[in-house]
């Protein structure tokens, strides 16, 4: 699943166990104050991102959408 503006900011591939989300901005331009991001930049994988965040737990959530939010900032 892939939310855009003129670019993919953010993309979500669904795990059995957990989501595992792509943010399109590289992890030194992140704010990530509990480190729980990691580069995936010189990994394969399906979505477009530099940085995942992989969630298995819904009180996650909040602080998912904190790092979304400055991804989806960095495309307005």
């Amino acid at each position: 699943i892939a939310f855009a503006l003129d670019k993919n900011f953010c993309e979500i591939v669904i795990q059995a166990n957990a989501l595992k989300i792509y943010l399109d901005l590289k992890k030194n331009e992140l704010k990530d104050p509990e480190n729980k991001t990691q580069d995936c930049s010189e990994k394969g994988h399906w979505a477009t991102g530099n940085t995942v965040l992989k969630v298995d737990k819904e009180d996650q959530l909040h602080y998912l959408v904190t790092l979304i939010k400055q991804s989806y900032e960095s495309k307005l």
